[in-house]
């Protein structure tokens, strides 16, 4: 078990916004599920295919 986050600075900087709206911070979350993802693939030994 482990935590995965991004700070809402980090968010306005990586898009170039002032305001993280919903619709912004539900891509970040979706982006951070993607890199759980990616890494669990990594730690089975598999591959995903991109």
């Amino acid at each position: 078990m482990g935590f995965i986050y991004v700070t809402l600075a980090a968010v306005r900087t990586e898009f170039g916004v002032e305001r993280v709206t919903k619709a912004l911070r539900e891509k970040a979350e979706d982006i951070l599920r993607g890199e759980i993802v990616s890494y669990d693939a990594y730690l089975d030994g598999g591959s995903m295919a991109m």
